[in-house]
């Protein structure tokens, strides 16, 4: 993908957090916190993260 503004690339990753269990869920929730706090040239940056809350009824 494109960023509209700073003509960047950037890749997207989306994960459904239900359909893990608990253990993947923490194993994930880990590896977000240390790709939050690396800043090296040569390792993919981490930039932004939404969250969506999914209504099922």
């Amino acid at each position: 993908m494109r960023h509209r503004v700073r003509e960047t690339e950037f890749a997207v990753k989306e994960i459904v957090m239900e359909k893990l269990g608990k253990k993947l869920q923490n194993n994930l929730l880990s590896k977000i916190y240390i790709l939050r706090k690396i800043n090296q040239p040569n390792i993919i940056r981490l930039h932004e993260i939404l969250v969506e809350q999914i209504n099922q009824q």
